[in-house]
């Protein structure tokens, strides 16, 4: 077999891998060795320790896009791009489908928010700020109506890591086209390290002229 594996021996060790943190990270207990051999079943003539050696290489990809690894898994470096494209993906999909994370983050967005105008002296804009995401759903490509202290609509989207300020994030196609048509009342509010000490960043404008973007899935890096 060539050394490189292939993209379905990546994405099943990869989910592999990320139950496993899920369970460390979570206090929960687990076997490695009964997920190795669940995997060598799955696999084709992938030895256990091939397959040892390839979590090493996701906790090495882990490490460098400042994400929790296992730490029974060394990091070992020299893992092919696949393996990296896989990690990040999946790792991201993974929070970006948290939605109770998501939630506290909308929340902290919405509580500053009426922080900002009150303070500016319009309190009556602050009551009329509206969590849309929750009262009209969540397909307009936005999930927080605020206003400008001249009375124009500020359109909020939220997006919550647990992570670093520079961790990607994915965007919808509503939300890059929403983005796009209404530039002038668009802002994207990336709230970071969630669960350490929440902070807040704002980019303003187009998701196209604020972040890099990867057409397949909309996934945004700054």
């Amino acid at each position: 077999m060539s050394e490189d594996w292939s993209p379905e021996e990546v994405a099943a060790t990869v989910a592999d891998y990320l139950v496993m943190l899920d369970h460390e990270l979570r206090g929960e207990p687990y076997n490695k060795k009964d997920h190795n051999r669940q995997l060598q079943s799955l696999l084709h003539d992938r030895s256990a320790g091939a397959i040892e050696f390839k979590h090493a290489n996701i906790s090495a990809v882990l490490v460098e896009l400042g994400f929790p690894y296992i730490d029974g898994y060394k990091p070992r470096a020299n893992y092919q791009q696949l393996l990296k494209d896989e990690v990040a993906t999946n790792y991201l999909e993974r929070e970006s489908r948290n939605a109770s994370l998501g939630a506290a983050g909308e929340a902290l967005a919405l509580e500053v928010e009426h922080r900002r105008l009150w303070d500016a002296g319009h309190k009556q804009l602050a009551a009329k700020i509206e969590h849309v995401s929750r009262s009209q759903g969540d397909g307009l490509g936005y999930d927080i109506l605020s206003f400008e202290t001249d009375g124009r609509d500020r359109l909020i989207e939220v997006k919550t890591t647990s992570f670093g300020a520079m961790t990607p994030f994915f965007a919808s196609k509503r939300e890059v086209a929403v983005s796009d048509e209404r530039a002038q009342n668009f802002s994207l509010y990336r709230v970071f390290k969630f669960r350490e000490a929440p902070k807040i960043f704002i980019l303003p404008g187009s998701l196209r002229e604020s972040c890099e973007l990867d057409a397949v899935q909309f996934r945004a890096s700054l």
